[in-house]
């Protein structure tokens, strides 16, 4: 979109029970000037989707008004629920600039995704004497254009959108987390699902979106150490089974990856865990103690806002990495 490397930038991330901010420039996680957040009622986003939008228009202004980004350029994340990735292949002769049109036409044909009018992105990872090799994100082109009218509706700029998984990798990337020859398996952990995604060096070739087997009304926003976080009101035992349930799954997912990608040959070599449900560090150690590979957590004390000594708790991970997106 043109926008210089050194411009200021914002970066939105919108969960169904949070909206975070991060502004600076897209650099590095060390040029972060100020961040925020605004926690939303119950109801308002449900699996991405907005049901009450005159409710989070008017929530959506007072952040703008609080956080000073009034026409501003913002970059936002696509709802984790609605996005699928997709390995595909075209012609060798398709060339790059015919290729977001060739894939339209083998919508419903080569290519089948699990909505009929998408908007996607691709990237080719490799090529043969025969094909290329190409990684597609996808998401409703509706879902997407929602998203964009809310930001503009709220005198904000949006110039580009990314995926969830995508953004994190980008802050692990940055942290300089990144071994050779990895497959990694991302862990992304919210009160409302869990995101499961693996990258095959730093490439993401399979998602799992992964909703809680607990009932959602049990959560409620409390005051906790001076700041408000989101704090779960059931039994511990409803959340333990349930992620016994998210295990079951991530099992599921390594063997699949090992089987349908690398015949057997190749397993996941890293796992790393992030996010902002409230019983992250239980779900980290229980990976370490169950897994035979290496769990990794990113130490936020390390992530500070430019030039001060801000702390950025770790649930602005990801939209720290959304900020880090050059491609706009």
């Amino acid at each position: 979109m043109g926008i210089g490397r050194r411009q200021v930038m914002t970066a939105i991330t919108i969960k169904d029970h949070a909206i975070r901010y991060v502004r600076g420039r897209n650099t590095s996680m060390e040029d972060v000037a100020d961040f925020g957040e605004r926690y939303l009622p119950k109801g308002v986003i449900e699996n991405g989707r907005i049901l009450e939008w005159d409710t989070l228009v008017t929530i959506l202004e007072e952040c703008v008004e609080e956080w000073q980004l009034k026409k501003q350029k913002v970059v936002f994340t696509i709802p984790d629920s609605l996005v699928v990735v997709r390995e595909h292949s075209v012609p060798l002769e398709v060339k790059d600039e015919e290729t977001t049109g060739h894939l339209y036409m083998e919508l419903g044909k080569e290519l089948h995704l699990p909505f009929e009018e998408p908007a996607f992105d691709w990237e080719e990872v490799s090529a043969d004497d025969r094909q290329r090799h190409l990684l597609i994100v996808a998401a409703p082109e509706e879902a997407v254009a929602e998203y964009a009218k809310l930001l503009e509706t709220v005198k904000l700029k949006p110039v580009a959108a990314d995926v969830s998984p995508l953004a994190f990798y980008r802050f692990y990337h940055d942290a300089r987390y990144q071994e050779p020859n990895e497959h990694l398996l991302v862990m992304q952990c919210y009160p409302s699902h869990v995101l499961l995604t693996v990258f095959n060096g730093e490439t993401p070739v399979v998602t799992r979106h992964l909703n809680w087997a607990t009932e959602g009304h049990q959560w409620d926003v409390e005051p906790v150490d001076g700041e408000l976080t989101y704090e779960w009101k059931g039994s511990e035992a409803e959340v333990m089974q349930a992620w016994e349930d998210i295990l079951f799954d991530v099992r599921k997912l390594r063997n699949y990856y090992g089987s349908s990608y690398h015949q057997g040959e190749k397993d996941l070599t890293k796992v790393s865990i992030d996010g902002d449900h409230p019983f992250l560090s239980y779900f980290e150690e229980d990976c370490r103690s169950k897994f035979d590979i290496p769990v990794q957590r990113y130490d936020s004390a390390k992530l500070r806002v430019s030039n001060s000594d801000i702390s950025i708790p770790e649930r602005f991970h990801e939209t720290v990495g959304l900020l880090l997106k050059k491609e706009v």
